[in-house]
C-alpha cells in the first residue's frame, strides 16, 4: 500500500480526501479498494469456470452450475466481506 499511494491518480485522491478523516488512513483506503477490485476480478473468474453456461435452460447443468457455485458461497461465510463493504 506504501508503494501505490505514490501512484494514485488524481480523481480517487479527491475521493479519499472527501471521506471523514480525509487522507490520514490513506494506506488503509488503498487497501480497502484493491480488495474490493480482486473481489470483483475474483467473482468475474468463478463466473467464468462454471462448469456450463449461466444462463444454460438444461436442468441437469443448472444443478451442476449450482453445487459448484454453492460451494464456492461457502467459503464467503467465513470471510469479512460484510465488514469490508460496511
Amino acid at each position: 500500500m506504501q508503494d501505490m499511494r505514490h501512484f494514485l491518480p488524481d480523481y480517487l485522491l479527491e475521493v479519499y480526501q472527501k471521506t471523514n478523516r480525509g487522507t490520514d488512513n490513506l494506506r488503509v483506503k488503498i487497501c480497502e479498494t484493491f480488495q474490493k477490485s480482486m473481489f470483483c476480478v475474483t467473482t468475474a473468474a468463478v463466473l467464468g469456470l462454471a462448469p456450463h453456461p449461466l444462463d444454460t435452460e438444461n436442468p441437469e447443468e443448472q444443478a451442476e452450475n449450482q453445487v459448484y457455485l454453492e460451494a464456492w458461497m461457502e467459503r464467503f461465510l467465513t470471510s469479512r466481506l460484510l465488514f469490508v463493504n460496511s
